[in-house]
C-alpha cells in the first residue's frame, strides 16, 4: 500500500497560466505535497525548473498546462526532456487536440487531463505516478543496501 505521507516530502512545479484555476489547483496541490512551486507560463516553469537542478530543491513532479503564453507546455516539456527523461508530467488542457496528445506522447508525458479538472481523478494520478517513484525509491534503496553487504561478503571472503 502506497504511503501518502511520502508526498510530504515531495517537490511540485505547478504551470497554468490562468489564475483562477492556478489559484484553486495549488491551494490543493499545497496540502498534499512538501512545496508548491507556481508558475504563470512555459518560460517561468522551465527557468524554476533549471534552477532545481543546481540547487537542493529537487522537483519531483510537473503538473502543467499546455496552452499559455511566451512558451507552451510541450515546448516546456521538449526543453525538459532534453537534460531529465524521466521526471513524471502531467498535462492539464482544455483543449483535446490530437497533434497535442501526440506531441505529448513522444515526450513521454505521464498523464493528460482534460479541463475543467476533476480534481479527485487528478488526485488519484497523483497517487498513481508518485506511488511509482516511491517504490522505485524503495527497490533503489534496496539494491544499495545488498551491493554494500556483498561487498562486505567479499572482503571477508578475501581474507
Amino acid at each position: 500500500m502506497f504511503n501518502k505521507v511520502y508526498l510530504k516530502n515531495l517537490t511540485v512545479l505547478f504551470v497554468e497560466d490562468e489564475q483562477v484555476a492556478r489559484e484553486k489547483l495549488s491551494k490543493l496541490l499545497t496540502k498534499l505535497f512538501n512545496k508548491v512551486i507556481v508558475c504563470e507560463n512555459g518560460q517561468e516553469g522551465l527557468d524554476k525548473y533549471n534552477e532545481s537542478l543546481n540547487s537542493e530543491e529537487k522537483i519531483d513532479i510537473i503538473i502543467s498546462d499546455i496552452n499559455m503564453p511566451v512558451m507552451n507546455g510541450l515546448e516546456m516539456l521538449e526543453n525538459i526532456r532534453k537534460v531529465d527523461q524521466e521526471i513524471p508530467l502531467i498535462f492539464a488542457t482544455a483543449r483535446s487536440e490530437s497533434e497535442n496528445i501526440l506531441k505529448a506522447v513522444e515526450l513521454n508525458v505521464s498523464q493528460y487531463v482534460l479541463k475543467p479538472i476533476d480534481t479527485d481523478k487528478l488526485i488519484q494520478i497523483i497517487y498513481d505516478i508518485c506511488e511509482k517513484q516511491f517504490v522505485q525509491a524503495q527497490l533503489d534503496e534496496a539494491r544499495i543496501e545488498l551491493n554494500n553487504y556483498i561487498s562486505g561478503i567479499n572482503k571477508v571472503a578475501l581474507i
